[in-house]
């Protein structure tokens, strides 16, 4: 379960004023807890969880359009790369990078000899 707050009476997210929020919908869909967001762009929003997958969600009907399969353990975090490219860490000690115009998973990064806990991508 992911529940989705606006501060009050705003639609739309790019607010920064939290100090009255309204929960304006749950989405339901992973079986067990949620432990990552990305905000794709302002209608679509990754979650990864402890069900092993990633969930794109559509904010304007709050409809899940796909399920990302492919961790065999925990999906830890999540990390834009640009508007096409998701990048997942998991406790199965791999990173996977997920093409969102087809939503399928493009390259398996190995190497880790434990869990992948946080992604940063940085462009200089």
């Amino acid at each position: 379960m992911l529940k989705i707050f606006f501060p009050a009476g705003l639609s739309f997210l790019g607010s920064r004023n939290f100090e009255e929020t309204l929960c304006v919908n749950t989405l339901n869909g992973h079986s067990l807890h949620v432990s990552c967001l990305q905000l794709i762009d302002q209608y679509t929003l990754a979650s990864g969880s402890s069900d092993y997958t990633i969930k794109i969600w559509d904010l304007r009907n709050y409809n899940c359009v796909n399920t990302l399969n492919g961790h065999s353990f925990s999906v830890s975090c999540l990390q834009l790369i640009d508007q096409y490219t998701l990048a997942s860490g998991s406790s199965d000690n791999t990173i996977k990078i997920w093409d969102l115009r087809n939503y399928n998973c493009v390259k398996t990064l190995n190497g880790h000899s434990f869990s992948v806990s946080c992604l940063q991508i940085s462009y200089q």
